[in-house]
């Protein structure tokens, strides 16, 4: 690829992500997880960027977090 197309690769690859985040419910998690991902690394707009890392942190598998005790009657 030259250096002159990578412009055009970037632009594109934005653009497919942006497709599959405006239809989130047709696509599978895993997709929607990569699009996020491209539209964090590659789009000039700091508020898309803030929604796609938030649609990242909905997506993600919750922490191990310590379950509460169980209250005993």
């Amino acid at each position: 690829m030259s250096a002159a197309a990578a412009p055009d690769w970037c632009e594109d690859r934005l653009t497919e992500a942006r497709g599959v985040l405006a239809d989130v419910a047709h696509h599978p998690d895993t997709l929607v997880d990569l699009a996020c991902k491209v539209v964090r690394a590659l789009s000039p707009d700091d508020g898309e960027r803030f929604e796609a890392l938030g649609l990242l942190r909905l997506l993600a598998p919750p922490c191990d977090r310590v379950a509460p005790p169980e209250v005993q009657p």
